[in-house]
């Protein structure tokens, strides 16, 4: 089931326990080579930003589908715990 329609049906992220991905920095080519950036300009994912020469995925916009991960080459992007307001 695609990620945004299950947090949709399930009631919210909160309810749909979604995991998150976060970046890497010691393996992120981007980081370490100065190149790649494929999660932005090949994905195109809302949820990974770049900020001057920093990279990293918006919790709130990320819908843990993990795709970002999956074409990473330098298997930087990993996930991680979700940290929930209401538990």
């Amino acid at each position: 089931t695609c990620a945004v329609l299950y947090e949709r049906q399930i009631g919210g992220k909160a309810q749909a326990k979604l995991p998150m991905y976060k970046i890497d920095n010691e393996t992120c080519l981007f980081h370490t080579k100065g190149k790649c950036l494929n999660c932005v300009q090949q994905l195109g994912c809302p949820a990974i930003m770049k900020l001057n020469d920093d990279l990293y995925i918006d919790p709130v916009q990320c819908f843990g589908c993990g795709v970002c991960s999956q074409m990473c080459p330098g298997k930087a992007i990993n996930k991680t715990e979700r940290s929930y307001d209401n538990e």
